[in-house]
């Protein structure tokens, strides 16, 4: 399974992507892909 997740923030280091992170961290300890695609500016 892979799971991808859309940042629309315009701060590429804001809230949204820390949440983003910690989210990957839990996922990735379930062998589960992740990608980030940053949206926002």
């Amino acid at each position: 399974m892979k799971v991808l997740m859309l940042n629309g923030s315009p701060d590429k280091t804001g809230c949204i992507a820390r949440a983003f992170e910690e989210i990957e961290m839990i996922l990735h300890e379930q062998q589960i892909e992740t990608e980030v695609l940053q949206m926002g500016r």
